[in-house]
């Protein structure tokens, strides 16, 4: 199946962005790939690719990416520009406005 055809089938759409860990069983290496989605064709699909592994603390910079295989991760949908730690499904947000603005006004501070 053809990596335009995988996104259609996992729902995604422009600007999606998925995530993908693969590594090791003992987690002595493992590497994780953002991949967001820029333009879907017929047959092609084009990313901005970043990723971090087990060697630096930092993602890398974003580049464009054509076609990458999503045959050997378990993906799933992220929350664009997410902290590694933490990264939550799109939908699961860790504190909602209405939450942010009662923390406000318990601090004094009316603007949310």
């Amino acid at each position: 199946m053809r990596t335009a055809d995988k996104c259609r089938a996992m729902g995604l759409q422009v600007g999606d962005t998925i995530e993908g860990r693969e590594g090791d069983d003992k987690g002595t290496w493992w590497d994780v790939t953002r991949l967001t989605l820029l333009w879907l064709g017929n047959e092609v699909a084009v990313w901005s690719q970043t990723h971090i592994n087990h060697t630096s603390d930092k993602w890398t910079a974003p580049k464009e990416e054509e076609n990458w295989s999503l045959d050997y991760r378990d993906w799933r949908k992220v929350t664009p520009n997410a902290e590694l730690r933490g990264a939550k499904p799109v939908g699961e947000a860790s504190s909602s406005n209405a939450e942010l603005g009662r923390k406000n006004e318990r601090r004094g501070n009316h603007e949310t």
